[in-house]
């Protein structure tokens, strides 16, 4: 088996006991979004463990990938245990009836889901709300991606909110020009809009927002302990896709190449010809963009209309770059398409490529594609942990 899996304590990234996989598990990850992963184990195994390597919330899972071609573990999923273990029957073929434990959890990024920023301070007593309500972090004269940063270092930076998140700071921007879109102001009273995930993924989601990701590291330490790790990694100033090592080329016209079962489709169903999009505020006075596509209108397109909420943003010009956002994402139909990776193949080899690469893919003629070279972002992925076999979604950009 080429799949691993270990536990590991959340808040420090130190590394626990091996997980034996009974009945595999399985994982999931989402460009810009939150990884899931369950671990089928062996009944009772989780009775010899000590219960802080398996409680909920404290302990984690790391998912790892090796192969011949990449004998060392490759991290592939870090992220906490979110459900209490669930005791369950398997039948295997020849009928043998085998009882499991299923543990199952998210990646990182979920626990970032319940922390809010309240400006530049924290939480201390009751008596100290008026100073955290008046407190506002403001950032400005950074790129999108570096926002995303500082708004995770606030998020650990709270009383018992160590994560293992590390950053590179070769993605670091600052100095830029200090107009509204590059600034963004957090006002430690609006508690209800300011869970740090949400406030990542508003920044990602304007026109030419960066992607976002935290993807996971190993490495050990003086102490000879194994520490996981998460890297956050977001896009730049002017290229909003994931850094990324290598140019990658999937053939799928090759002999025995690295993917099969291609499954192209065009999806029209959300397209819209105009997007609002509302901020801060109440009754008439919240702050509201319009976008609107005037040359589908012209030529002939129905109006359809549709709104977005972003109440942490207070002034017009971020809003407006919400809403044009919007509308180009759903201003032409979205050409995807779902293929089979083998994730042993010299040139598809887990760790090779990662979840936001952008891949050239060469395709036959399909319905929604024509032959050659198509540029494509992978924007999901999933697989089991008894194969070798990933499904995997890409995007034409």
């Amino acid at each position: 088996m080429t799949w691993s899996a270990w536990l590991v304590e959340t808040t420090t990234g130190a590394v626990g006991p091996q997980v034996p996989l009974a009945a595999g598990g399985s994982w999931e990850i989402t460009l810009n979004g939150i990884e899931s992963w369950t671990l089928s184990l062996p009944d009772r195994w989780l009775d010899t463990v000590p219960r802080r390597w398996w409680n909920k919330w404290q302990a984690s899972a790391l998912i790892c990938h090796s192969c011949p071609l990449w004998p060392e573990d490759h991290p592939w999923v870090l992220g906490p245990v979110t459900s209490v273990p669930k005791a369950s029957t398997v039948t295997s073929a020849d009928k043998q009836k085998t009882v499991i434990d299923t543990l199952s959890g998210t990646g990182l990024r979920e626990i970032l889901r319940w922390r809010k920023i309240t400006g530049v301070v924290d939480w201390t007593s009751n008596d100290a709300l008026d100073a955290l309500k008046n407190s506002v972090a403001t950032f400005t004269g950074m790129s999108l991606g570096t926002i995303q940063e500082e708004i995770v270092r606030l998020a650990i930076a709270r009383k018992a909110g160590r994560l293992p998140i590390r950053f590179d700071e070769r993605w670091r921007q600052t100095g830029l020009a200090q107009d509204d879109g590059h600034t963004r102001n957090y006002e430690g009273w609006n508690v209800a809009n300011n869970d740090a995930d949400k406030l990542i993924t508003e920044l990602s989601e304007v026109i030419g927002g960066p992607d976002f990701m935290l993807r996971p590291g190993l490495d050990t330490r003086a102490d000879d302990v194994w520490r996981a790790y998460a890297t956050c990694l977001h896009g730049l100033e002017g290229q909003p896709w994931l850094p990324q090592e290598r140019q990658i080329v999937w053939d799928a016209t090759a002999p025995n190449g690295p993917v099969y079962g291609l499954d192209p489709a065009a999806d029209a169903g959300g397209i819209r010809t105009r997007r609002w999009a509302t901020g801060a505020g109440e009754g008439a006075g919240i702050a509201m963009q319009v976008s609107e596509d005037d040359g589908a209108l012209a030529d002939g397109m129905p109006l359809l209309e549709q709104s977005a909420a972003y109440q942490s943003v207070t002034n017009l010009p971020p809003l407006l770059d919400h809403a044009q956002a919007d509308l180009a994402a759903s201003s032409k139909p979205t050409v995807q398409l779902d293929l089979k990776v083998r994730g042993d193949h010299p040139q598809a080899v887990v760790g090779s490529w990662h979840v936001g690469d952008r891949v050239q893919v060469i395709t036959p003629r399909l319905r929604d594609l024509d032959a050659g070279e198509h540029l494509m972002t992978i924007i999901s992925a999933r697989g089991g942990l008894d194969s070798e076999e990933i499904a995997v979604q890409l995007q034409e950009d």
